[in-house]
């Protein structure tokens, strides 16, 4: 093959995949490949990059695919398919338009798709950060602490105790049965080890396989609903001593001999709030580090027996977990959207693609190189990102002026977006009210939205053009948006004292960071109630230590890396 080439990835599942390159930069403009590729050298009146998106449309690989021929698993895409493929004729010059445009769009696209990832990976570990902060440190911020004694859990609660495994469980721990291959397919229903890979760390019993036990099986290996499982053994370190709880029988149940069984004493410990705790990161750690490694990872029924549980009164058992449920919804929901948008943007790629090099899609001279956004004002970037909060939280009844204004500099100080504000330790600080004055003229300027006083304040009404700032909005800050829009999220529902806390906090916390002062939370409640505007004084001090726990919990903290405060 020859720079300016296009491969082809023939054997399923490659094709069907969209497997293949445009090469390039090849070492002496020459290289080799295997014979599971079909190499396309463009002719002169082809340009080898448009080729490239052509050989990546929809329309070349469903028909392709169709062509295939071969045995299941083994089937391969014909050169003759290739060759006698049909598209439509453009001219080069539009074929090198259609390609760069295909290049810049593209890879917009891609780079939105790798944040919506990077954003799902943001809410599974926020999800367990939260987690292992109930299963550890309780709901209440203000409860007294003590020391566990144990140097991996650190402080508990001081209420709460510390019992090892064994002693809250019912008759020790119990090890699988071995069952062969040509014993599956009925009989009862098998808890087995990739049943407890779950993100719920909950045993469905509606998604277990069958395997015929005998009677006398059936009763030394029976499952009950809140039975826990620990895998003993596993190909990878990071998959032993992974535990599930099981959730309802509603027949007779059995368990592999890969799993170990511990039958907690639900008169000292809830089997799920059990599971949660000893699938938390904390947990998995010291585990791991109890196990042993030789063709595979096992660990010992003593050191599962050994482990450390924390434990508390079984009415704040039920309060950790209905709030860890409550929380888990949104993350859900969040995560569903997030699912969605991934796959309405892998969609829209494909259609793009496919209708432009089929030429259904029109691509001027204008098209090719959209207008740099570097080229926007600041007062019309400042608009732009007041337009996109107000569009996402104007509905809110706790949404208004002073809320948008404390969004606005957490986008700044947080997200990393750069408006030039020059926010003032005044009453409702951090504030700037001509930077906010302009953001509202410029809205209303370009019919996006109307500020409306009224008795309880401002509120922001759509106009005739409500919405259009979000192609602004998605070209200018692509980098900054996962972070802009946990802000959104996590205050969307908060009364506006409370983001009023938060930013103050974020505020002075940063400050004191880049001056080098202590920053625990005495200190942070310190500065804001003694050197910041008088009118911080009429907010409890409790109320501010509160909120930096929160702040700590969610991650929502400033950094050393954090600009400078402007003068």
């Amino acid at each position: 093959m020859l720079d300016g080439d296009v491969v082809v990835a023939k054997i399923t599942p490659c094709f069907e995949n969209g497997k293949g390159a445009l090469c390039k930069d090849l070492q002496g403009g020459v290289g080799f490949g295997t014979t599971e590729l079909i190499v396309l050298r463009a002719k002169q009146k082809t340009a080898p990059r448009f080729l490239y998106w052509l050989t990546r449309s929809h329309e070349f690989r469903k028909w392709g695919e169709a062509e295939m021929i071969g045995s299941a698993g083994q089937k391969r895409v014909t050169e003759g398919f290739v060759s006698n493929f049909r598209s439509t004729e453009l001219s080069p010059s539009l074929q090198r338009r259609i390609a760069a445009y295909l290049d810049e769009q593209t890879a917009k696209i891609d780079r939105l798709m790798v944040m919506r990832r990077r954003q799902m990976e943001l809410l599974k570990e926020q999800r367990a950060a939260l987690i292992q902060q109930a299963v550890t440190r309780g709901l209440n911020p203000a409860a007294p602490m003590r020391d566990s004694g144990i140097p991996w859990l650190g402080e508990v609660p001081a209420h709460w105790e510390v019992k090892r495994l064994r002693f809250i469980i019912e008759n020790g721990l119990v090890n699988g049965l071995f069952k062969k291959n040509d014993q599956f397919g009925s009989g009862a229903k098998l808890v087995n080890v990739f049943d407890i890979y779950r993100d719920d760390f909950i045993v469905d019993i509606e998604n277990l396989e069958r395997v015929e036990v005998s009677k006398a099986e059936k009763n030394s290996f029976s499952v009950e609903q809140g039975d826990l499982f620990f895998v003993r053994s596993s190909l990878k370190a990071e998959g032993i001593a992974r535990a599930a709880c099981m959730g309802f029988v509603t027949e007779s149940t059995v368990y592999e001999c890969h799993l170990v069984k511990a039958r907690p004493k639900k008169s000292k410990i809830n089997p799920i709030f059990l599971s949660l705790f000893l699938n938390i990161n904390l947990v998995r750690s010291r585990l791991i580090s109890l196990s042993k490694t030789t063709t595979m990872t096992t660990i010992e029924q003593m050191k599962l027996a050994d482990i450390e549980v924390p434990i508390l009164p079984l009415n704040e058992q039920k309060s950790i977990l209905d709030f860890i449920v409550s929380e888990n919804s949104k993350f859900e929901a969040l995560h569903a959207s997030y699912t969605r948008q991934l796959t309405l943007l892998a969609e829209y790629r494909t259609a793009l693609i496919h209708e432009c090099v089929t030429g259904k899609r029109l691509v001027t001279q204008r098209t090719e190189v959209e207008a740099s956004p570097t080229k926007a004002n600041v007062h019309f970037l400042r608009a732009v990102l007041c337009s996109e909060i107000v569009h996402r939280l104007h509905e809110e009844p706790t949404f208004g002026r002073v809320k948008l204004e404390k969004i606005l500099f957490l986008s700044e100080a947080y997200a990393g977006i750069d408006l030039e504000g020059h926010y003032q330790r005044a009453a409702a600080g951090p504030f700037d009210n001509r930077a906010l004055r302009s953001a509202e003229s410029q809205i209303q300027k370009q019919k996006w939205y109307q500020p409306v006083k009224g008795e309880k304040g401002t509120r922001y009404i759509p106009m005739a053009k409500a919405g259009e700032h979000r192609k602004y909005f998605s070209r200018y800050w692509p980098e900054q948006q996962p972070k802009f829009d946990r802000i959104v999220d996590l205050l969307r529902k908060e009364k506006t004292e409370f983001c009023e806390i938060v930013a103050t906090l974020f505020s002075a916390w940063k400050d004191r960071l880049h001056s080098g002062q202590p920053c625990d939370d005495a200190a942070l409640a310190d500065e804001v109630l003694t050197n910041w505007h008088p009118s911080k004084q009429r907010i409890p001090r409790e109320h501010w230590l509160n909120a930096l726990e929160w702040m700590r919990k969610q991650g929502l903290t400033p950094t050393i890396a954090t600009s400078p405060p402007k003068e």
